[in-house]
C-alpha cells in the first residue's frame, strides 16, 4: 500500500461482513491497515451513492487503483481519473482472468505466474496490459504463500509503473484474447477429492490451492476428512484409488493412480487439524480400508 514512499489519498474497501463460527463483523484487512496508518478509507454498502460521487470528484484523482475489491465498478468512478484507471491482478494476464486467479494456478500446477498491472475496463480483467512481472512458484507453495508473494510484487510492480507512467514511458498493449483463460471462485465442491480420476500430484496441488478453504476433503466411514498436509510416494505397482495401503505415525498411504498419497496431517469434521499419529489413535484406520468421494462410501 506505501511502496516507495507512495500513500493512498483516499481508499474504499468492502464492508465488513459476518466471519468465522461466531459469524461476528469484521473490517476487512486493508480497513484495518489504514486507520492504523492513518489513511482515509470508507466501507460504503454501495457505490452508487450521489455523495460519494461529489466527495471523490472533488479530490481530482489522477489514478484510481482496483485491487481484489471483488465488485463491479460503476461506470461514473472509472472515468474519474485524470489520468486512467488501474488494475492490479494476480495472474499473467490474460491467463486467469476472474476471482481466483492464485487457487487456479496451484489447481494446474503451474510452475510460474506473476502480477500484472492493467488499464481497467469494464471487461472483466479484458484492459489494455501495462506492465508485469514474473514470479516462480516453489512446490511448497500454498494460496497463502503464493497470494502473499505476488502481493509484495504488485505492490513494487504498481510504484513502478506509476513512475513510468508518469513519466510517460509505458501505456496499455491489447490483450491477446486468443490466449485468455478463466478463473472463477471456488465453491465448497471444488475441495472433494475425487480418487479415480485425480493422481497423487493433482491431490496436492487441491490441497494446496484450497488452504484454509474450501479445504481438500475427502469421506471416512460416513465422516469428511479434510487432508491438510501429504505428499507423493512413487509405487511399483498402482493401487486402488482411495484404499489405504500402510498406516503409521509417520503417515498414511492412500493408493492414487501410479502413485501413493502420503497423508501426515488431517482434519476429522468438527475437530483441529492433527497428525497421523493422533488420528490413527482415534479412528484405528486398517490397511484396506478406504477414502472415498462420497459420504455413502463412493468414488
Amino acid at each position: 500500500m506505501c511502496a516507495h514512499g507512495r500513500i493512498p489519498a483516499h481508499v474504499i474497501t468492502r464492508p465488513a461482513r459476518p466471519r468465522g463460527r461466531g459469524l461476528s463483523s469484521s473490517a476487512t484487512e486493508t480497513h484495518q491497515v489504514c486507520l492504523q496508518r492513518d489513511i482515509p478509507v470508507e466501507a460504503p454498502e454501495t457505490l452508487t451513492g450521489s455523495s460519494l460521487k461529489t466527495r471523490l470528484s472533488r479530490m481530482h484523482p489522477e489514478y484510481l487503483v482496483l485491487a481484489d475489491y471483488g465488485g463491479l465498478l460503476p461506470d461514473w468512478l472509472l472515468k474519474m481519473p485524470s489520468r486512467m484507471p488501474l488494475g492490479v491482478h494476480p495472474s499473467l494476464l490474460p491467463k486467469y482472468r476472474g476471482a481466483a486467479p492464485v487457487h487456479w494456478a496451484l489447481l494446474r500446477g503451474e510452475r510460474e505466474t506473476g502480477v500484472t498491472i492493467f488499464r481497467v475496463e469494464p471487461e472483466l480483467d479484458a484492459g489494455g496490459i501495462i506492465s508485469q512481472r514474473k514470479i516462480s512458484v516453489d512446490p511448497e507453495d500454498t494460496v497463502h504463500t503464493l497470494t502473499e508473494k505476488l502481493a509484495r510484487a504488485g505492490g513494487t510492480l504498481l510504484s513502478d509503473t506509476l513512475t513510468a507512467l508518469t513519466e510517460k514511458k509505458l501505456k496499455p498493449k491489447p490483450q491477446d484474447e486468443s490466449k485468455a483463460t478463466y478463473a472463477p471462485k471456488l465453491k465448497k465442491s471444488d475441495g472433494n477429492i475425487r480418487w479415480g480420476a485425480q493422481s497423487a500430484s493433482q491431490i496436492i496441488n487441491l490441497i494446496r490451492a484450497t488452504t484454509g478453504w474450501p479445504s481438500a476433503y475427502t469421506f471416512y466411514r460416513g465422516r469428511q476428512i479434510k487432508i491438510i498436509r501429504a505428499r507423493a510416494v512413487a509405487r511399483d505397482h498402482p493401487a486402488v484409488p482411495g484404499t489405504v495401503l500402510a498406516a503409521d505415525p509417520q503417515g498414511i498411504e492412500v493408493g492414487a493412480g501410479a502413485h501413493i498419497l502420503k497423508v501426515s496431517v488431517l482434519q476429522p469434521e468438527g475437530k483441529r487439524p492433527m497428525d497421523a499419529g493422533a488420528f490413527l489413535s482415534g479412528y484405528r484406520i486398517q490397511p484396506g480400508d478406504r477414502f472415498s468421494s462420497e459420504r455413502n462410501g463412493k468414488n
